[in-house]
């Protein structure tokens, strides 16, 4: 695992963590605003503030590991874990939750 990749995924991951502090913020809101909560969905909606971001600081930690331990270049795969739950808490939010009438 080059040095350099792994500095640059890194921030890269990191940034998109706090990118995500304010996407699921402002996403949350939205979604409240517009659509009949069950004390369920407020909490999938509350955790998802915490979970989203400490995705992508997780796996950042996970591939720094890696490479401390000598991992192999299949380490950054771990870079994708993120997006699966991304796109399971936007496919939460499409399919489960129903709009207000």
């Amino acid at each position: 695992m080059p040095l350099m990749w792994v500095v640059i995924g890194t921030f890269v991951q990191l940034g998109l963590g706090g990118y995500m502090v304010i996407a699921s913020i402002f996403a949350g809101g939205a979604v409240a605003q517009h659509h009949a909560l069950t004390p369920f969905d407020d909490q999938v909606l509350s955790s998802s503030f915490f979970v989203l971001p400490l995705s992508f600081v997780i796996t950042a930690i996970i591939v720094l590991v890696q490479y401390w331990k000598g991992g192999s270049v299949a380490s950054f795969w771990w870079y994708a874990v993120p997006w699966g739950v991304v796109a399971l808490y936007v496919i939460y939010c499409l399919v489960f939750l129903k709009p207000e009438v």
